[in-house]
């Protein structure tokens, strides 16, 4: 995968994720809220990517690349769901 795609692929998972969960939490915001939502993800992103990543190429040595995008999708919808609980608490 190309690094750009790479990158769009693991931010748009993030900001699903935090746009589910905000849905579900009734969080509202205006355009300052949008720019901290933003920065915060973009934080925690940078925080955990390096896991996720290697997360993903310990499933690929072993031969599961099914497993391997299972994985990484599964860390970047962990990343927005705790993005989003730290932009709810302020």
């Amino acid at each position: 995968m190309k690094l750009n795609k790479f990158a769009t692929t693991a931010a748009t998972i993030v900001m699903e994720a935090f746009a589910a969960y905000a849905a579900k939490n009734d969080l509202s915001t205006d355009s300052d809220g949008i720019n901290r939502a933003l920065l915060i993800m973009r934080a925690n992103t940078r925080a955990g990517l390096d896991a996720a990543m290697s997360d993903a190429k310990q499933a690929i040595d072993a031969g599961m690349p099914d497993a391997a995008a299972a994985t990484f999708r599964a860390s970047m919808t962990l990343i927005g769901i705790a993005s989003a609980k730290q932009y709810a608490e302020g």
